[in-house]
């Protein structure tokens, strides 16, 4: 393996997680960034819910390991609840400060939503308001957003402005789930990334082979009675071609030859002369 297939397959396959494709990896390391410091909130959405979930611990085992930072799942009940775990946060530092996006005194926190679609619509919105209008609270939203979640929200997520980043993850394509094993099979990893690919949807392709031809099976019924139908024609053409073979027979027996030489005429001798 050479200097740059080991740098790739370290980017992909490494102690921060197993990545399905180099884009994947290169997005990852910028919002995680963007949240740890600028307070950015994240939209992490995909169709398929093992992705989603795949990503979604990538991202959170990553955030927990950043000092300073504190993480907690958020998941209200209501909108009572939302605010009064908001205000909780904003105990420590003034309105004035909380809104004012710079040189802010306090900690760095990530509000986690497992499942974005719990959240009701109304919810979510306050929830925007409180992250733009207080940007000094230093406090960011990560929701892991499936396929419903997209539907139900997509406007409310874009109420969120530029500070929210959006990451859509797509399942692996044929081509990318096999680099990403052969990468596997070259580091000693395979058993690990395969684990993760079935999760996603991913599953190698396998041709069964032809099963071989018994000469002892039985035919089946259908193509006996095509067998029945073919020997019973072929009888029946040679009964034909034997019946035309003796019409023709009994023909050159009964009718005249054209063809045979004509009958030789008789010599006429001349008498011989008598005598006077």
């Amino acid at each position: 393996m050479t200097d740059q297939q080991l740098e790739t397959s370290n980017d992909l396959v490494g102690s921060e997680g197993i990545f399905l494709r180099a884009a994947d990896r290169s997005r990852f390391d910028y919002v995680i960034r963007a949240v740890r410091e600028s307070s950015q909130s994240l939209a992490l959405s995909s169709n398929s819910e093992g992705v989603l979930d795949h990503y979604g611990r990538l991202v959170l085992a990553k955030l927990r390991k950043t000092p300073g930072l504190q993480v907690e799942v958020f998941l209200p009940q209501n909108t009572e609840q939302l605010l009064e775990r908001f205000n909780q946060i904003l105990s420590d530092i003034s309105i004035e400060d909380a809104r004012i996006p710079d040189n802010s005194l306090a900690p760095r926190r990530v509000l986690l939503a497992h499942d974005a679609k719990a959240i009701n619509q109304r919810d979510l919105q306050l929830l925007a308001r409180l992250v733009q209008d207080f940007p000094g609270a230093n406090v960011s939203l990560v929701m892991l957003v499936d396929k419903l979640g997209m539907q139900l929200h997509e406007r409310t997520l874009d109420s969120f402005g530029q500070r929210l980043l959006r990451w859509p993850v797509e399942t692996p394509t044929r081509a990318e789930g096999d680099a990403l094993l052969n990468l596997a099979r070259a580091m000693g990893r395979e058993v690990e990334v395969k684990k993760v690919l079935a999760a996603t949807g991913y599953a190698e392709i396998k041709i069964a082979p032809k099963p071989k031809k018994e000469s002892t099976a039985e035919p089946s019924s259908a193509q006996a009675r095509f067998e029945a139908q073919l020997a019973a024609a072929r009888k029946e053409r040679q009964q034909l071609e034997e019946q035309a073979e003796a019409e023709a027979e009994r023909k050159r027996r009964t009718e005249p030859s054209f063809d045979a030489a004509p009958a030789a005429k008789p010599v006429l001798e001349a008498a011989p002369k008598r005598g006077l």
